[in-house]
C-alpha cells in the first residue's frame, strides 16, 4: 500500500487494475504504453472502475518517461523481448526507482516452439547487469512456460556494454 508501480508494456491493463488494487488509494498505478489506442483504452478502464490511483501514459519505445526516483516497483510481463537496445533502456529504467525500489521481469522461456517473443532468460540476467540491476529473486511458478525474476540496482554501478 502506498507505493507507486509502472506497469511497462500495459496492454489491456489486467497488471495495471490488479497494482492499483494492491496499493491502494494512496499509492498509484501508472500503465506504460507505446500505443495510443491502447492507453485511451487503459483510461477509460480506470474511469470505469473509478480508480483514481491508475492512470495511463503514452510513452516513446525507447523511454518509459519515468521521472528519477519516482517508481518502487517496474513491472513487465510478456514485454521485456519487445524492448530494442535493453540495457541503455533499463539503465534509463533504473534511474527511475526510488531507494530500495525493484525491477521485476515476467517473460517467456525460450524452447524450439517459441523462439521468437521470447528471451534465454541467461540473456536477460546478463543484459540486466550490464544496465546496473543485480537478480534478488527467481520464482519457479509459472515454469516451465515463464520465468519471474526480480532485480535490484547495483549501488553506484557504471554502465558497460
Amino acid at each position: 500500500p502506498g507505493q507507486v508501480t509502472a506497469d511497462t508494456g500495459a496492454g489491456a491493463g489486467s497488471f495495471t487494475r490488479r497494482l492499483a488494487a494492491a496499493v491502494g488509494p494512496t499509492g498509484k498505478a501508472i500503465g506504460v504504453e507505446i500505443d495510443s489506442a491502447m492507453v485511451r483504452s487503459l483510461n477509460a478502464d480506470a474511469r470505469r472502475l473509478n480508480l483514481t490511483n491508475y492512470e495511463a501514459r503514452l510513452v516513446e519505445p525507447a523511454d518509459p518517461m519515468l521521472a528519477a526516483c519516482s517508481v518502487d516497483v517496474i513491472f513487465l510481463c510478456d514485454t521485456y523481448h519487445h524492448i530494442s537496445e535493453r540495457v541503455t533502456y533499463f539503465a534509463n529504467v533504473r534511474q527511475s526507482l526510488k531507494p530500495g525500489g525493484r525491477l521485476v521481469i515476467i517473460d517467456y522461456v525460450r524452447t524450439e516452439e517459441r523462439s521468437e517473443h521470447s528471451i534465454v532468460k541467461e540473456e536477460a540476467v546478463d543484459e540486466l547487469r550490464r544496465a546496473g540491476f543485480r537478480l534478488a529473486k527467481e520464482l519457479d511458478l509459472l515454469l516451465p512456460r515463464q520465468y519471474f525474476l526480480e532485480f535490484e540496482p547495483e549501488p553506484d554501478h557504471k554502465m558497460n556494454e
